[in-house]
Parts: C-alpha cells; sequence; structure tokens
C-alpha cells in the first residue's frame, strides 16, 4: 500500500491563500470548519489548525469566537499624524463606521492618570469606554479621559459623537498638540470577548494626549485594535 505524502501546514496555507487570492472566498466569507479542510486535504486538525493561525497572524483571516475563521476585510488605514476623526477616515476609506458606548462616570484621578495628564491627583474627569466598529464588524476599544473639571456639563453630552468636533464646538478648544505612542500588546480576555476576538490575541495600542492651545492637557485616550483590522500609514513632506 502506498504510503500517502505528509500535508504540511505551509501547504494548508497555500491553499487556503489560493482561494482567497482568487476570490472565491471574498472578504468576510467564513471559512469551511476545521474538520471539512482536514478531511479535504487528508491531513490533521493540528496542521490545519498551525495553518490556521499563521494566516491569523499575517491578517489575512480572523477568528469570531464561536462563530469560526472568515476572510479579513482590507485593513483600515490610520495616519496618527493627522487630526481626523475616526469616523471621518472610515468614510473617506469607504467604511461604514459606528459607535457603541460601554460606560460612560465621573471619576478621580489617581496617580497614575494624574500624571498622564498632568493635573493634580483627585482632579475630576470624565472616564467614557467606547467600542468602535466599521461595517458590522468591531474592531478596536477605546478608554478616554477628559478634564472633566473644566465642563462641568461635559458628562450630559452624547457619548457616541466625534470628541475632537465636540471639544471644538461646543467648548472652543482648540488642539495645539497630540503626542501618541503606538506598540503591541495583547487582549485581555474581557476586551476580547467584546471584540470577538481570542484571548490574548495580539493588538494594536495607542496611547494618545491632547493639548490645547493654552498647553493643557484635555484629553487621554488608550486605544486597543485588533491587529488584523489596522494598517498603521504616515506620510511626511519634506520642506523644500
Amino acid at each position: 500500500m502506498p504510503i500517502k505524502p505528509h500535508v504540511t501546514a505551509a501547504q494548508v496555507c497555500g491553499f487556503l491563500e489560493s482561494r482567497i487570492k482568487s476570490g472565491e472566498w471574498g472578504a468576510e466569507a467564513k471559512l469551511p470548519s476545521e474538520r471539512a479542510i482536514s478531511d479535504q486535504l487528508q491531513t490533521s486538525r493540528v496542521t490545519v489548525r498551525e495553518a490556521l493561525k499563521r494566516l491569523e497572524a499575517n491578517g489575512q483571516i480572523y477568528r469570531s469566537n464561536r462563530r469560526g475563521w472568515f476572510v479579513a476585510p482590507p485593513r483600515i488605514d490610520y495616519d496618527p499624524s493627522r487630526s481626523a476623526h475616526f469616523t471621518q477616515y472610515a468614510l473617506e476609506q469607504g467604511y461604514s463606521p459606528y459607535t457603541e458606548c460601554l460606560m460612560q462616570r465621573l471619576i478621580q484621578a489617581d496617580d497614575d492618570l494624574a500624571g498622564k495628564m498632568a493635573v493634580a491627583e483627585g482632579t475630576q474627569l470624565l472616564e467614557l469606554h467606547r467600542c468602535r466598529g466599521i461595517n458590522g464588524r468591531l474592531v478596536y476599544l477605546e478608554e478616554i479621559f477628559l478634564r472633566a473639571d473644566l465642563w462641568p456639563d461635559l458628562i450630559e453630552q452624547p457619548p457616541d459623537q466625534s470628541l475632537s468636533t465636540m471639544l471644538r464646538n461646543h467648548y472652543g478648544q482648540l488642539f495645539k498638540q497630540v503626542d501618541v505612542d503606538i506598540s503591541i500588546a495583547s487582549l485581555s480576555a474581557a476586551q476580547a470577548e467584546i471584540l470577538q476576538a481570542p484571548a490574548g490575541c495580539s493588538c494594536f495600542y495607542i496611547s494618545r494626549r491632547t493639548l490645547n492651545q493654552e498647553g493643557l492637557v484635555i484629553e487621554y485616550d488608550r486605544e486597543y485594535w485588533r491587529h488584523d483590522a489596522l494598517n498603521i500609514k504616515v506620510t511626511h513632506q519634506f520642506a523644500e
């Protein structure tokens, strides 16, 4: 009896990639189950799972908890040097953005937040947690802290609107400087559950401090992006 050749994870990757690139499986298409793939290729589910994880790490597919594997749509381009807000640059790229408010409350700044926002410990802040999505898929979580001591009615403002637009139009705040830090982190179990991602999944971690025309830090926020949803893109023009 002839011995069947061993099918490797790399070969399974090639099989799946060919169908994605050919358009047989378009963006957001659901992949066959691990069992169906292993039966078709006559290999183990362990090998199939390894291949799927490789494609996930490359951002070509993504896993939705309890739903299966899907072809990842094109990533959204994000330029941290621009002052555009999420809704604006998502619409510019042809996406349908949406926002869900998870939590909103008034707090007092602890030592860490006081340092981040250059205020005294105990200063009143508005803490706002939101998740943002495009085309029906949640792509990142954000934790926002605003200077509620400067604007007592801040908590009455709609939490799903563009905060930069609200600060400019309602409170007359002009942005003078934005400090952005970007690194790689992993989603906590709670964060992954909200984004329908596996716990420990890699993410882009973006922290941002916004200073107004008087040099005051008026906003500090932290964003946790699904790694397969974001492309960091910066355009720099040199002076002549």
